[in-house]
């Protein structure tokens, strides 16, 4: 084709993409939530007047034949400094200059959890994206004008997207400094399964446990309902450690909730078989016990 061949001409993909080395690249970062990183920026050695080449406004290029900057996930949770060049993707050219470029990647990375308020809980997971190559005077990161993050994500089961937010840092590295991206993705969990699941039950068996309490002392079945009582709650704290991560920075609400129920209906259960065995001794009480006994009955 004749514009590509005319474009790339002399044209040397090394060289940063300003007819003034002083000046910077602008880049203009846009994350969308299924994992495609939009940039944007102006080349200014790839321009051309469309009425040379039948009204043609735009071409794609691939990426390898144009100057492009490298970027990597600091807080990748795959290998380290995770590489976001995955596929040799195209780039979108203009007659003005302007080169829009996707890159598809599947992104992981670490997100330090609060799960205080499981299962309504919110967690906000960031994701860092730093250029490999250019120091922040010759690579000028902005974020797109059209949004931070793209939020036409695909539903999930047990995640509703609540908002998300980005900010440009400058960080400082030996005797210069680079600019780094830093996405914030809000998430909040949908909490109906664990109501009905977990909270629910729980809330019953602890009011079934609160009805113990009504039975005589001397009742064996007390401590059958309490035994089956501490069984489950011992099914519901499984529960909650599959859905809960190995660390967390804060014990769940809802487990101290069931530890406190677990300790009264153990305290429950100790006095009713202490009540038991005085109702039915194997043998009589001490002489001194039975004094003082028969003294509160006769003082009162």
């Amino acid at each position: 084709m004749r514009l590509i061949e005319d474009l790339l001409r002399g044209y040397n993909p090394m060289a940063r993409p300003v007819k003034n080395s002083s000046e910077a690249v602008v880049i203009a970062c846009q994350l969308q939530i299924r994992s495609l990183l939009e940039l944007s920026w102006v080349d200014e050695f790839l321009n051309w007047n469309p009425d040379d080449y039948g009204g043609l406004d735009r071409v794609s290029l691939p990426i390898s034949r144009i100057w492009n900057s490298d970027f990597g996930i600091r807080n990748s949770a795959g290998k380290f400094y995770g590489d976001l060049e995955q596929w040799q993707s195209f780039a979108e050219v203009t007659n003005t200059g302007f080169v829009n470029r996707y890159i598809p990647s599947k992104i992981e990375t670490s997100c330090s959890l609060d799960m205080q308020y499981f299962p309504f809980d919110q967690q906000a997971c960031y994701i860092h994206i730093d250029p490999w190559d250019y120091g922040s005077k010759q690579v000028d990161l902005t974020i797109d004008d059209s949004g931070s993050i793209y939020t036409n994500e695909t539903p999930s089961g047990q995640w509703v997207f609540a908002g998300s937010s980005a900010e440009v840092i400058e960080m400082p590295y030996l005797d210069f400094s680079y600019k780094s991206i830093k996405f914030t993705l809000q998430l909040s969990r949908k909490p109906e399964y664990y109501m009905l699941t977990l909270i629910c039950p729980s809330l019953m068996v602890s009011v079934l446990e609160i009805l113990m309490f009504l039975l005589p002392p001397e009742s064996g079945e007390k401590i059958s309902l309490g035994i089956t009582g501490l069984l489950s709650f011992s099914v519901s704290l499984l529960m909650i450690a599959d859905n809960l991560p190995p660390q967390s920075d804060k014990v769940p609400l809802l487990t101290v909730y069931i530890l406190c129920i677990m300790s009264l209906m153990i305290l429950s259960i100790g006095t009713s078989v202490f009540v038991l065995i005085m109702h039915h001794p194997k043998r009589l009480p001490p002489k001194w016990m039975t004094t003082k006994i028969l003294k509160t009955e006769m003082t009162s």
